[in-house]
Parts: structure tokens; sequence; C-alpha cells
């Protein structure tokens, strides 16, 4: 068995997609790809496998992060095949774009970017706790603190027609994260949130580089290489932060 255990979900594409890539590089990493379908995480294993560049080992879970029973499924599966987790990526994720309905739009954004992770947090935080150095990732939005959206117009999704709810999402998810560490610190969980920057992903539909003014969009495997770091304990010194590339966030 690798010596760490890694579950990410919404792993089939985009950012979840490149994590998983840049991780399985790695022969100390066992990667568990989470979809909304195992068929579609059975694809991205195989996918990924065929491409040849791995060391490390993947395996394939179903998790409906809206579903309750798909997520407590997904545990006891995990709990019964590697008896812990080492590392949970919370990274699945909707934008809520395109849905006009107010009403629609929020629970949409909030049931799938807050709830869902705090379900998962809480569904797998005792197979963490079986880990000798566990880590809780989430991977946030960096113009999504409550500080940032009150004091100045924000450039992203604020400009985009639907993105209040994603925003007001990713700064609840951001508050999830801060609760946990607070919580769960002293017992040695490592809490991150993650802010990958503007990157190529689903998650806004098209997945075009260029949009309404944001520039070109990243590599989301720069996102992975972040992961890798933290991983590493090269952002030990950040635990419990919102962090990015060039340094920590203010909440």
């Amino acid at each position: 068995m690798a010596s760490t255990i890694v579950l990410i979900t919404g792993a089939n594409s985009g950012i979840g997609l490149a994590i998983s890539k840049v991780l399985v590089r790695s022969d100390t990493i066992h990667v568990i790809l989470a979809s909304r379908t195992l068929e579609k995480a059975q694809q991205t294993v195989s996918e990924i496998e065929a491409e040849g560049t791995h060391k490390g080992t993947l395996s394939a879970v179903k998790i409906d992060v809206t579903s309750p029973q798909s997520i407590t499924d997904a545990a006891t599966h995990i709990e019964n095949t590697f008896n812990r987790l080492d590392v949970l990526i919370n990274n699945a994720g909707v934008s809520g774009m395109g849905i006009t309905d107010t009403q629609n739009r929020f629970q949409t954004c909030l049931e799938t970017n807050v709830t869902g992770p705090a379900l998962i947090s809480e569904a797998f935080r005792p197979l963490l706790f079986k880990s000798q150095n566990p880590y809780s990732i989430f991977v946030g939005s960096g113009d999504k603190t409550v500080l940032r959206n009150a004091t100045k117009r924000v450039p992203h999704s604020a400009n985009l027609k639907g993105g209040d709810a994603y925003q007001v999402s990713k700064a609840a998810l951001n508050m999830l994260a801060i609760m946990e560490a607070r919580d769960y610190g002293e017992r040695g969980l490592k809490v991150f949130v993650l802010a990958p920057g503007f990157m190529r992903s689903k998650l806004r539909g098209s997945g075009e580089d260029e949009m309404s003014g944001w520039g070109r969009a990243g590599d989301p495997e720069v996102v992975g290489e972040m992961v890798w770091g933290i991983l590493r304990g090269e952002r030990d010194s950040d635990v419990g932060c919102f962090v990015h590339r060039g340094g920590v966030y203010e909440w």
C-alpha cells in the first residue's frame, strides 16, 4: 500500500483531475478519484493509467456530494479497503452561473459547495484521525473572502451573471474550514483552504480560456503542484490559512 492515501472529490475533470495527475506521479501516493458516477471515476482512472506518467496507484469511488447516502457508502468502502485516509481534498463544486432563478441558483451552490463539503468532512474525519499526518484541503476561491467582497469590487465571478451564489458559497466554505481548523487542529489535522487562481475548468460550463475580461486561464496542473508542496510539508507554517501560490490571503 502507498504511504499516503488521498481522496479527491470531483476528480474526473478540471482542477480535481489535474491534482490527481500530479500527485500520482509519486510512487508514494495512492489517489482515490471520486465522481458523481462510478463509471466516470473508473474511466478517468483508465485514462490516467493509459498516459503512462504515473508511478503511484489509483482507484475509483462514487461520491455525489449532494447525496448523504453516497457519502456514507464511500466512507464505508474506503474504511474497509484502506482502513485510513491521509488526505481529504474537498474539490467538487459548481458555479451556479446559467441558473437564472435566484432560489435555485443559491440552493444549488450552497448544497454542493458548502453542505456537501461539510458532510464529506464529517464522514471522513474519523479515517483522517487514523493517519499519522492527516491533511484536510478545501479548494476555495481567492476573491471569496468576506473582507474583500465587502470592501471592493472584485474582478471575477461578481462580474458574471449569476456569480453571486458562487461567491456566497465560497465565503461560507472559508468559515467551514476555519471552524474545522479551530475544532480539530489540536488533534493534528492540518487544514488548508487553497486558492487556485483562474484555471481552465468545466466549473463555468464552457471551459474557455478567455472570459469577460478575466484574462487567460491557467493550467490547472499548477494547482496540483501546490497541493504536492503542501503534502511535502512545504506549507506547514501556513496550516489553518487561506493559501495561494504567492503566500496567504487574509480571511
